[in-house]
This record gives C-alpha cells, structure tokens and sequence, in this order.
C-alpha cells in the first residue's frame, strides 16, 4: 500500500475534491478513536484461497525454501504497520507454527508505545499505521469464487502512472476501510463511490485492498462487494499483464492484492517461479523502486513483506498436501 510515512510528507499534499469531505470525517474519528486493544491470534486460522492444485511453479522445495528465507530475512527486521500486517497474514496461511513466529515479529517503536502505554496517534499516517497493525490478526471470511477473465489491452503508462496528490484520496480510502464501522450510511456511500469506478497503479491496489479489509471485518456483505470486487480485479489483473516484463514493487503490490481478494489463482505459474527465481541470498528482493517520482521511497522489507504474503498464498492454493514450511526458531 502506498500509506504517506513510506514515500513522502502527505500532509503537505493537495486534496482532491472528492476524498477531501470524506477523509476530513474519517481523520477525525482514527485521531480520536480509542486504542483498540491487541486481541492476539485469532481463533479461527485464516483459510487458504483454494483447493490444493498442481504445482505452480514446477518445485514445491523450491517455493518452501523461498518462504523460509523470507521469513528468517523478516524475523530479524523492524516492520512498519501494513509490513507486519501482510507478514502476520501470510503466517496465518502458513499454520500454527508460523502464527506462534508472527507474535514474535519486531515492530516500529512508535508502534508499540501506541499498543503498550495506551498513547494515541499523533498524526493521520501514524493513525491509520497503527489501526492497520491492530487488524493484522484479521481472519478471513469466506468469499465467492471468480471466474479468471481473458486478457484486457491497458495502456503500460497510465496503469503505472501515480502523482503525489493522489495520496491522500488513497488515506481517506484506507482510513473508510479500516475504520468502517464507525462511518455514517452518508460516509460509506462516499468510501463506496471512491472504490466504484477502476482506476490505476498504487490507486487501484489501495480500492480493492480498503475494500478487502472492510469485508473481512463485516462491515459489507458479499452481495455488495461482490459486483466492485469483480471490476477491481479486473482492472488490476489487466494492469498486471500489461507490465508482465516488469518485477518491481508495484507488481509485488498487484500480485498480492489479488491473492487478498481472493482471486489469486488468476496469477501466472510464471509470476510464482518469477518471485522464487529473484529472491535474494538474504531471503529478500531488494527495494524494488519502480520509480515514480522523487520522494518516493522503498525499502526492502516493505518488498519482503508483499513478496513472502504472495508466496505464501501461492502454497497455500498449489502445495497444500505437500510437507510444509518451517518457520525460523520453531521445531
């Protein structure tokens, strides 16, 4: 997700009309929220996304050996809220073991003086980091399958443009997704109406990523997402075949918003073996900048953390019968 504290100062970006009257309500609720206690693993263990197929990416020792050198490369990294969320959840698919090993990932100082000491946000990125680090034992609920649909030509260089100003209608869409229960029916038709209609690059990840969230947290129905999940996806798988040559952070980005929607049997065995092959001795992928703008910035674990998610929901959907994982320190 492209949140402010990772790439640039949002605060200091300009509002576009629509997300303005919708993220100035939303702000005010996340800064004056109560601190939402940390519940611990959740009871019910987040679901695969599939039945268990074919192998994928020809090597179930090769996808296992990449998952546990993510995880020995993330264990030992100081992670940022959504990077100990895409992480916590990837263990959940993983099983026990790996959810034993979630509970003892590092995370951000400011972070854990939020969960321990009970000190509230002190601004909107802060806010929305720690509400989505709170909702990282998120189960899943049960979602219809989607048929994988035929390849769209999009144009490679408005599925991959983003500008600065963008990033605060993605903030007002994160902070009406993980804040969905406190919005008014006026407020959540607003959210719905900025996730209704496709858009591009980090913009469309973050529609069906706040869409996603809200679901799994029972503020909508499958009936209502069901129609937007489906236009969502669409339009990002599109995006995703369009810039098939191309394996930086936003395609990791792509590849796991579609697993979290629950279509990532849409993506290529291709892609899976891709992601295995350009792992690095470190058991991460670099930085991956794909180079937007300047100010924009990267770092590896922010790519770990996408990349081991998307692995892990492609063993999850391809390997199920096959010896599992192992995570570091756990016998």
């Amino acid at each position: 997700m492209l949140t402010p504290r990772r790439r640039f100062d949002v605060e200091a970006s300009v509002l576009s009309m629509r997300a303005s009257c919708l993220l100035g309500i939303v702000l005010l609720v996340a800064l004056a929220a109560p601190r939402h206690a940390d519940a611990g693993p959740a009871r019910t263990q987040t679901p695969g996304a599939g039945v268990p197929q074919r192998n994928a990416d020809g090597s179930s020792a090769r996808l296992r050996t990449a998952i546990e050198r993510a995880a020995g490369y993330l264990g030992t990294h100081e992670l940022q809220g959504e990077w100990a969320w895409f992480t916590t959840q990837a263990a959940l698919l993983l099983g026990p073991k790996f959810k034993t090993w979630a509970g003892t990932l590092k995370v951000a100082p400011s972070l854990q003086a939020i969960a321990t000491s009970g000190r509230r946000p002190e601004t909107f990125p802060e806010a929305l980091e720690a509400r989505i680090w709170s909702l990282r034992w998120l189960p899943e609920h049960p979602a219809p399958r989607l048929s994988r649909p035929d390849a769209t030509p999009v144009d490679g260089a408005e599925s991959r443009r983003f500008e600065e100003p963008e990033a605060m209608t993605i903030m007002a869409m994160l902070l009406a997704g993980v804040h969905c229960d406190t919005l008014s029916p006026k407020d959540r038709d607003g959210w719905l109406t900025l996730l209704s209609t496709p858009s591009h690059s980090y913009m469309l990840t973050n529609q069906l990523f706040s869409l996603m969230l809200a679901y799994n947290q029972g503020c909508l129905s499958a009936r209502v997402i069901d129609p937007i999940r489906l236009r969502l996806a669409t339009q990002l798988f599109a995006q995703l075949t369009g810039d098939s040559d191309t394996l930086d952070e936003l395609t990791i980005e792509r590849l796991a918003i579609l697993c979290y929607a629950r279509v990532g049997d849409w993506i290529s065995p291709g892609s899976i073996a891709r992601l295995v092959n350009e792992q690095q001795a470190s058991g991460a992928w670099g930085a991956r900048d794909p180079r937007l703008f300047r100010g924009y910035r990267l770092t590896e674990e922010q790519t770990a953390s996408l990349a081991f998610y998307v692995l892990a929901r492609a063993w999850t959907l391809h390997h199920g019968s096959a010896a599992g994982p192992q995570p570091p320190h756990v016998k």
